[in-house]
């Protein structure tokens, strides 16, 4: 089927099926050959694509703790949420002199995003520096960027005091699919360097960027020097195990602790967390740090999330040569398209090769099919290589795909969640100011209330379509 066809395709089912069909249309491989490439060699089951499925979980070099609440507690700060915004929440204050807290996770620790994303830590946000300077101002926007760039250098400072086993590797390319991109690429270039003075970043063309990386789809590259990709569950498994053995008298982490409900209890103007609807978590302030799954569980901030899947692999170890001749200078990639691809070499020089999937009830093994045929879009050479992890996470995103971070009136409740596929750069940033805004300094946190994110509906059916057709839209438009 060739690229017309399918456009026309594509546009017929949306206006005749609507969203039952739209999915199975995301589902389908998007090659320009006839034939849907399959492996030789699949040691994982891809219908099962839990985060127990993941490279990371293989690879785990730490343990999540096994310590599920089973009674009535009290405390003064509650985090809810197990992930990288938790965790480094909890650190955050731990360090800054707090205790009495404790953390629970519905599942172990990791079991989200997480533990299960790209483990690309980038520099700036899912939109360019220019969108926040046309849609906000230059002067927010110059606030938001050295926040980022801090982060990646306030989770390598985290790495190398604790001695952290979690590879890290420094480089991330964003290499321009259409030849337009890269237009848009040498802009971002010239504004951060003139406006934000960030010069740690190289330009390439389309022949510099074939000289690095063994793919003919790009026309150009922004290399970013001060970004990284690390193994990202085993970062937060690392700071993990330091809270639970340097900061074990501030705080208790309880893990398969699911919690149902949050309410705000009027006569003692405290918190009630009920755990398991059976148990509960009185506290004296809340930190809503379980990405999309927040605002289900509070009612008392608004809905601006969407829940998004990606789907994730990664091939069987590729011998040394083969590794480094796919990406000669080893940093991760990702494409300019909307509904991007992603990848990088892993520690054990498997190519682990990310993207985005259907929401809702959908065909795994197409999708699995789909992914792999992108990987062999992208490097024919790799054409039946196995395939040994596939696994697939949620992550949420908002309508400007900016981070969703606040506080509400009273100071009582703070919330992070929108990360849009930069979790492990965020989910840093905002353990970093909901921890200033709680010990008294609202200044950065409140940069992020001046988004003025768009309400979405909390019903998941709703949520599944709009995400979808919102998918299905910008893969057209990647057309």
């Amino acid at each position: 089927m060739n690229n017309s066809t399918r456009r026309t395709l594509l546009k017929n089912t949306l206006a005749i099926s609507g969203a039952v069909i739209v999915t199975k249309a995301i589902a389908t491989p998007n090659t320009d050959k006839n034939v849907i490439l399959t492996p030789q060699n699949i040691t994982t089951d891809i219908t099962n694509t839990d985060s127990h499925q993941s490279f990371y979980y293989a690879n785990r070099k730490y343990e999540s703790p096994q310590n599920s609440l089973n009674r009535d507690i009290k405390c003064n700060i509650c985090i809810i949420g197990g992930g990288l915004t938790g965790i480094t929440t909890a650190l955050n204050l731990a360090r800054a002199g707090i205790s009495d807290i404790i953390l629970v996770e519905s599942d172990e620790i990791g079991s989200g995003a997480s533990g299960i994303n790209g483990g690309q830590l980038s520099v700036g946000y899912e939109e360019s520096m220019q969108y926040v300077i046309d849609k906000y101002d230059v002067d927010l926007a110059k606030k938001l960027w050295p926040l980022s760039v801090n982060s990646v250098s306030d989770v390598r400072r985290n790495i190398n005091t604790y001695g952290i086993d979690c590879h890290w590797i420094n480089g991330i390319g964003g290499v321009a699919y259409k030849p337009e991109d890269f237009e848009d690429l040498k802009n971002e270039y010239e504004l951060l360097k003139s406006t934000f003075n960030y010069h740690n970043m190289e330009l390439y063309n389309t022949k510099d960027t074939r000289d690095i990386l063994a793919s003919d789809l790009y026309h150009g590259m922004l290399y970013d020097k001060t970004s990284a990709h690390i193994n990202p569950l085993n970062y937060l498994l690392g700071i993990t195990n330091i809270l639970t053995t340097n900061f074990k008298q501030q705080i208790s982490i309880y893990t398969y602790s699911p919690v149902s409900n949050v309410e705000k209890n009027e006569q003692s103007d405290k918190f009630d967390v009920t755990i398991k609807d059976k148990f509960t978590i009185t506290a004296n302030k809340i930190i809503l740090a379980a990405n999309f799954s927040s605002t289900q569980i509070y009612q008392g901030i608004s809905n601006k999330t969407i829940a998004v899947r990606d789907i994730v692999l990664t091939t069987t170890p590729l011998p040394q040569t083969i590794a480094t001749s796919l990406i000669k200078n080893n940093m991760a990639v990702y494409d300019t398209r909307n509904v991007m691809n992603y990848y990088r070499l892993t520690e054990d020089n498997s190519l682990l090769f990310g993207g985005g999937a259907p929401q809702g009830s959908y065909d795994k093994k197409s999708a699995f099919l789909s992914l792999y045929n992108e990987l062999i879009n992208t490097f024919p050479q790799l054409q039946g290589v196995g395939v040994s992890h596939f696994w697939e996470g949620l992550e949420s995103t908002t309508v400007n795909k900016l981070p969703y971070i606040g506080y509400t009136e009273d100071k009582n409740v703070y919330y992070a969640q929108g990360f849009t596929g930069h979790g492990l750069n965020i989910s840093n940033i905002a353990a970093r100011v909901m921890v200033e805004a709680i010990t008294g300094d609202t200044t950065n946190i409140d940069f992020f209330k001046q988004l003025n994110h768009i309400s979405v509906p909390r019903n998941e059916t709703l949520q599944d379509l709009m995400s979808n057709l919102g998918v299905l839209y910008f893969k057209m438009k990647d057309w």
